[in-house]
């Protein structure tokens, strides 16, 4: 009878072992899974945020250009009003010429921010945009029929609806990496800018000692009589 209650005994610990086995692992499983869920959160609402800073980004290029446009126009009436180029002094041109490059390295900066973007060097496995969802179906098309192909994306889609969090980070990597590219576009814009604003001041400043103080040629002095 001993050796059976042993037994018994031996078989109700080992129970109890297995159910705390499995309670640990469920328990880490609910961990794991409650962190991700976490993680696709701050993941999303990063992405979201990420969507916005492009859209404020097109909108702050789109401000300059067109701030650039009208402070274009009135330093062209007021070249036209001063008279031809020619009656500038040397050092008003020069000064002239600077800002008229900062202003179109501010343009091409900014051309740069509004122009589409497609990332390069993709993983053909990945599908988190549009172009790869096109690469995807165009490869196959090439190399098999269409109804295949859209077998394949359909393949893709399912292979990236399975694990969400992969999807919407790699969705974050790109959509932050033309975000990060917009703005520094926008910065070397306002920098270009401000460049031309100072050469343009430089430039007024000049021209105006040079209306205070024309240049004489030599020998046309004024004269002074003897005695």
């Amino acid at each position: 009878m001993s050796g059976m209650a042993e037994v018994v005994t031996t078989l109700v610990v080992f129970r109890r072992r297995l159910r705390l086995q499995r309670g640990d692992e469920i328990g880490e499983a609910a961990r794991n899974t409650a962190e991700t869920a976490a993680a696709l959160d701050l993941a999303r609402q990063l992405l979201r945020d990420t969507r916005d800073e492009l859209a404020r980004a097109d909108q702050k290029a789109a401000s300059l250009i067109t701030a650039v446009g009208v402070g274009g126009a009135l330093m062209t009436s007021a070249v036209a009003a001063v008279g031809s180029p020619a009656s500038l002094a040397r050092p008003t041109l020069v000064a002239g010429l600077a800002a008229l490059l900062a202003t179109t390295l501010a343009v091409m900066f900014l051309i740069g921010v509004l122009m589409p973007r497609l990332p390069r060097h993709r993983d053909k496995r990945r599908v988190a945009y549009f172009g790869d969802v096109t690469r995807i179906h165009d490869r196959s098309a090439q190399e098999e029929s269409g109804e295949a192909a859209s077998v394949n994306l359909e393949t893709a889609v399912r292979r990236a609806a399975t694990n969400a969090l992969t999807h919407t980070v790699d969705e974050l990597a790109v959509v932050s990496k033309i975000a990060w590219l917009k703005y520094r576009h926008v910065r070397n814009a306002i920098i270009c800018l401000g460049v031309a604003a100072v050469s343009l001041g430089l430039a007024a400043t000049l021209q105006v000692a040079f209306v205070a103080h024309p240049t004489r040629p030599p020998g046309h002095g004024p004269s002074h009589s003897a005695g």
